[in-house]
């Protein structure tokens, strides 16, 4: 084994912060150490280098998103617009001129303004397509292929215009861009980083944006790197992102049986709607990269990757084989997790719940367990047992099943008399738990328990009929598929 050339040590605390790095030059001699401290919200408030002893401070905006940071005297500004999408990065005067970043209607970062210099770019998706300067001129175009990881590390040549020639990239397991190659496999540049993105060292040339852990681009604003998601601005040096994941906030959007099936592209253009909430009522570090594991985890797009099925079995499968077949394991996880939902659901208090559990943990054992038979005990470990759960505050479901009975096949949404009852799809139902209210659309059924006749109907508006409050369902009632909504229940009232 050769002797140690560089080598990190880092601590966290409870809640995945980083408190402190240590960088050693050789085995056991330090190099420096750098302290970390951070308010109740997890933003992250000072970071002090010690022996230098030269501190940074950071301050945030009322959304939580940093707004400026202090080192020695120079500060450098940021600007957030809707959705809280970074739009400006003025780096301090001595350093250069400001970066600014617009947006299309599906959060696209199409133009940037490189201090000066201003490129548009072309994506489909998360994939970067094209980079044109302003007179339509191309720059780069960028032609991607298969990774096992869904949306990172796919693109894997670009072409140049200027010297008409494609270059192509060389990547680690996570997408970051270690080596550019020319045409006949002769290195243009090579790039050395620490996990979570800092660069220790460059040989050669670098003509492109993409670095560390594409799709996401890698850009220098004045004397600092910075990282662009999709969605958020990631700072390398201290290993957070400089806004909070907006993600959870939008669990009334993406609370869905159906998960990812809808495509979080889909669901997030939703992003302009939500509103500024306290961010201590949410779970998680709303800051932190990759859950402070760059070296197993991933994060394609800058948002809520934690109980993200993929990153979850890759961080199983790492822990439990100590990084043995790693190529193997990224392809099983990508096979597992195709078309799951993007968390698990939370153990059910009601019957709306249990039915979303169910569904889950049946489709992710079906998934990962193609064939095989499903234990007894698969769903009682899971989701608990149907008989144990009852009415709750602000939950309009309730149980709806028989005393005793523990089959999950009873309708969410009773409406009916006589055997027959109507429950909803849960694809398309939304819940907002501070107010149980429920809103959307949904497909209605009806189906008799006895003979098992059903008829679907028409999406309707799902409030009317399943029991939100009388101020909701008046403004439901109030619209036609409200109205429709009522008809088809009182229809099968009288059945």
């Amino acid at each position: 084994m050769g002797d140690q050339i560089y080598a990190f040590q880092y601590a966290y605390d409870a809640t995945g912060n980083r408190t402190r790095r240590r960088r050693e030059f050789d085995e056991g001699v330090e190099w420096d150490s750098t302290y970390y401290a951070y308010d109740a919200s997890n933003a992250l408030i000072r970071k002090q280098v010690m022996p230098a002893n030269v501190t940074t401070y950071y301050y945030y905006d009322a959304n939580g998103s940093r707004a400026r940071q202090v080192e020695g005297g120079a500060t450098t500004y940021f600007e957030y617009g809707p959705q809280r999408l970074i739009t400006k990065i003025i780096p301090p005067l001595a350093d250069g001129n400001p970066w600014q970043f617009d947006y299309d209607a599906n959060s696209n970062r199409y133009k940037m303004d490189k201090g000066g210099t201003v490129s548009f770019f072309q994506w489909d998706g998360p994939k970067l397509l094209e980079e044109r300067a302003e007179d339509e001129t191309l720059l780069v175009r960028y032609t991607h292929g298969y990774s096992p990881i869904p949306n990172v590390g796919t693109a894997l040549e670009c072409y140049l215009p200027s010297i008409g020639e494609s270059y192509f990239l060389a990547m680690d397991h996570h997408g970051t861009v270690n080596v550019i190659l020319d045409q006949d496999g002769a290195e243009v540049g090579r790039r050395y980083y620490d996990d979570f993105g800092i660069i220790l060292g460059q040989t050669g040339s670098w003509p492109i944006d993409l670095g560390y852990q594409t799709p996401w681009l890698m850009v220098k604003v004045g004397n600092k790197w910075w990282c662009l998601s999709k969605y958020r601005l990631y700072d390398p040096d201290t290993g957070t992102y400089t806004s909070r994941d907006p993600l959870p906030l939008l669990k009334k959007i993406a609370q869905n049986a159906s998960g990812n099936a809808l495509g979080s592209y889909t669901r997030l253009l939703d992003l302009r709607a939500y509103a500024v909430e306290d961010p201590k009522k949410w779970a998680g570090n709303l800051y932190e990269y990759a859950r402070s594991n760059p070296t197993n985890l991933t994060d394609a797009e800058g948002l809520e990757y934690y109980e993200d099925c993929f990153n979850q079995c890759v961080g199983s499968a790492m822990a439990s084989s100590q990084g043995a077949d790693q190529a193997g394991i990224y392809k099983d996880c990508a096979r597992k997790c195709q078309g799951l939902p993007l968390r698990p659901p939370p153990m059910p208090t009601n019957i709306k719940e249990y039915d979303k559990c169910v569904f889950y943990w049946k489709q992710r054992w079906d998934t990962e367990n193609p064939g095989k038979p499903m234990p007894s005990d698969w769903i009682l470990k899971h989701c608990g047992k149907v008989s144990d759960i009852t009415k709750t505050p602000g939950s309009p479901e309730g149980p709806q099943t028989p005393s005793g009975s523990s089959s999950p096949s009873q309708p969410s949404a009773a409406a009916a008399r006589d055997c027959w009852s109507a429950k909803v799809d849960e694809t398309e139902v939304n819940y907002d738990p501070a107010t149980g209210i429920y809103s959307g659309l949904a497909w209605i059924v009806a189906e008799n328990s006895q003979t098992k006749e059903q008829k679907k109907y028409n999406k309707v508006s799902l409030g009317a009929l399943i029991g939100n409050s009388d101020a909701a369902r008046k403004r439901e009632a109030d619209s036609q598929a409200g109205s429709e909504a009522r008809k088809i229940a009182d229809s099968l009232n009288k059945k």
